[in-house]
């Protein structure tokens, strides 16, 4: 009956795609908290910070110890390309919204669903690669909550002149660094820090 249902024209493999699109448009929260918009900026999205994280471990995966093998690398990049999918579905919340936070775990499983009905085959391990990324329990799901933080910490540098104030910047960046285990990336947090640190916010340029 559920394979009937999900089978019929009226929703397809195409409708299903098209739902977990939406990740390309709904915005980060923590960016729009702190009204990091303007007419010549949009707000980064949750797809744009999965693309940044992804492109991040390609550039920076031989710079670790040991060095990661190429099927360690698609493991890290897949985890990441699934850890933030639910969102398509609840959208994304703040750390402290546990009631969204408790709607992540039955939107994957619809996600994953959609393997078996809908002929989307990579999907069917996407509730699998989303719980590793929560647990962290091997190097490959450490290493992506790392590049989870480290993607983070680049997109404060990027929008290092828009924050509120100061204090909520320094607060933002060494909250996301000092989750960062691997000591590669978080030397390279600390660097990208060093150079936010002297950099003024917008409102006080001028001064």
């Amino acid at each position: 009956m559920v394979e009937h249902a999900l089978s019929r024209d009226l929703y397809s493999s195409l409708d299903a795609v098209v739902e977990l699109f939406a990740t390309k448009a709904i915005p980060r929260i923590g960016w729009v908290d702190r009204q990091m918009t303007s007419e010549k900026q949009v707000v980064e999205s949750v797809a744009s910070h999965v693309y940044g994280a992804m492109l991040l471990v390609d550039l920076l995966s031989e710079r670790l110890t040991p060095k990661l093998d190429p099927k360690e690398t698609t493991q890290i990049i897949r985890i990441l390309l699934y850890h933030d999918i639910a969102e398509a579905y609840i959208g994304d919340y703040r750390p402290t919204d546990g009631e969204t936070k408790s709607k992540e775990i039955p939107a994957m499983h619809r996600i994953a669903a959609l393997a078996t009905y809908q002929h989307l085959p990579g999907l069917a391990a996407s509730f699998s690669q989303f719980q590793r990324f929560e647990t962290g329990a091997d190097r490959c799901a450490s290493l992506a909550r790392d590049f989870d933080k480290l993607d983070a910490v680049f997109q404060a540098l990027v929008y290092a002149n828009h924050f509120p104030t100061l204090d909520n910047r320094r607060q933002f960046v060494t909250g996301n660094k000092e989750r960062i285990s691997d000591p590669t990336l978080r030397e390279i947090a600390d660097e990208i820090w060093r150079r936010i640190e002297k950099m003024p916010l917008k409102a006080t340029a001028a001064c």
